[in-house]
């Protein structure tokens, strides 16, 4: 204590635990409030089976000049010129989050309520969001599921295997019209982003009809893609300032970072990071670039996004947070994707 007064430290470091009233703000930080890019972007469908299904019909190659489409006049017609599609699927995978809390702990005046059931119900759904969108993002590949294998979803870029440029040994996957599963591409050796691979897989993906609207990347990969824009080597992108403001009061913007790549096209593509990205199969430091055409892009759900209260068993309460969906990438020739990406090489031209 001190020798001349009562004051602030000798209240806290009274026996047993202190004589000060602690002082916490009744409020939770949530520093994980990550976006969706994938699963926001994808159209919602619903399914009856756990193997959701689709068709996709082609008009081929229009007839040009040097076969040209003319007929004599009077003429019999007797080639069939009918066609029919192709069938592929989706299978479903059941996701679950666990969430058990006492009822002291829920009764109990928590900071925040954070020990309270709706609180960690609220977190769980959360977290079961992020892990959908973590495995959408994957090359994971697809598995039939039975009585005894649980089912899984195939990853985006596993269904990609059209406009793709991959590091050397490695191969697409694809949907297996025998197996009638999505087969995991295989890794290659990983290499440096090269900016002609955005124009060949921008291009690849227009002639085959699709409108890409953004590429999404691990933070890493669009940080470099976007300083190399600043480079001399690139064909876009210059500093600029931008005025907000007049007299006195106007303040200056430096834009440090290109958010947007327009392609010869006429393609807008929107540089996207995503925290959620895992790593690829081919190891640490490697990772894929996605380009995104939303329209071919679904998610069927067999059981939206339900809790359920289970069986009380004891002095707790038990709630399963669960979902029952399938990543459909009903056309993957309107997606595109630049695999086995050196997360640690600048980008190149």
């Amino acid at each position: 204590m001190s020798t001349t007064n009562l004051d602030h430290h000798d209240l806290s470091e009274a026996l047993a635990g202190g004589l000060m009233r602690e002082s916490v703000m009744e409020r939770i930080w949530l520093i994980d409030q990550f976006e969706l890019p994938i699963f926001d972007r994808c159209a919602r469908d619903t399914t009856g089976n756990r193997y959701y299904e689709w068709t996709i019909d082609e008009l081929g190659a229009a007839t040009g000049p040097a076969t040209p489409n003319a007929k004599v006049d009077g003429a019999d017609v007797t080639t069939d010129e009918s066609s029919i599609g192709t069938r592929e699927g989706a299978h479903c995978q059941i996701m679950t989050k666990l969430v058990i809390v006492s009822h002291r702990a829920n009764n109990a005046n928590s900071i925040g309520r954070q020990g309270s059931l709706s609180y960690q119900v609220m977190r769980a759904q959360q977290r079961l969001r992020r892990d959908i969108e973590a495995h959408f993002m994957s090359d994971v590949a697809a598995v039939k599921g039975t009585d005894s294998v649980a089912g899984v979803t195939a990853g985006v870029f596993s269904w990609i295997k059209t406009n793709t440029v991959f590091g050397a040994t490695g191969s697409d996957g694809g949907f297996n019209t025998t197996t009638l599963v999505t087969d995991a591409p295989t890794a290659g050796t990983k290499a440096a982003l090269d900016e002609s691979e955005i124009r060949d897989v921008a291009q690849n993906v227009y002639e085959e009809g699709g409108s890409t609207d953004c590429l999404i990347g691990n933070p890493t990969i669009i940080r470099a893609l976007s300083e190399y824009l600043f480079t001399s080597s690139a064909r876009v992108a210059t500093q600029t300032n931008y005025k907000q403001g007049e007299g006195k009061d106007q303040s200056s913007t430096a834009y440090g970072a290109v958010t947007v790549f327009v392609t010869d096209f006429g393609q807008v593509l929107k540089l996207i990071p995503n925290r959620l990205m895992p790593v690829s199969a081919g190891g640490a430091a490697e990772s894929h670039l996605l380009f995104l055409d939303p329209r071919g892009v679904r998610c069927a759900m067999l059981q939206g996004f339900q809790t359920r209260p289970l069986a009380r068993t004891g002095l707790a309460e038990k709630r399963l947070v669960s979902a029952d969906l399938a990543l459909a990438v009903t056309n993957e020739k309107m997606q595109g994707a630049i695999r086995d990406l050196d997360d640690t090489a600048a980008v190149i031209a």
